[in-house]
């Protein structure tokens, strides 16, 4: 079984010698939020028959209390606003940006941030 075979650099002094080990033997087998059951290949196949379905899905990097980071799929259904506000508002997170459909866009409409509708109103 061929895993990930190469690790693309940008502007760091890290080695792919010394980041593939781990890439390979640990984060391949727990990349996802959902848990262990979830390895590289299997978030692969249902990525894939998820954007099949919906068209398109947000692919978060999430990082834990333990500083790893985790893959979660978030179907693109999900992100969504549930009020019609065109500016976030103060007191949250990306204030006083525009808001569009879910989507948080910067002062030159660069998307910096999603909201993800939870399974009821209050989330």
């Amino acid at each position: 079984m061929t895993r990930i075979g190469s690790i693309t650099q940008a502007r760091t002094k890290i080695s792919k010698e010394a980041v593939e080990p781990y890439i390979n033997n640990v984060w391949y087998n727990n990349c996802n939020i959902l848990g262990n059951a979830y390895d590289f290949r299997t978030c692969l196949r249902l990525y894939i028959k998820k954007i099949h379905v919906d068209g398109d899905m947000l692919n978060a990097f999430v990082q834990t209390k333990k500083k790893t980071v985790l893959n979660q799929a978030i179907e693109s259904h999900r992100i969504a606003s549930r009020d019609n506000k065109e500016i976030v508002p103060e007191g949250k997170l990306f204030a006083g940006a525009r808001l569009f459909d879910g989507c948080v866009f910067d002062r030159v409409g660069k998307v910096i941030g999603y909201y993800v509708l939870g399974n009821n109103i209050q989330n």
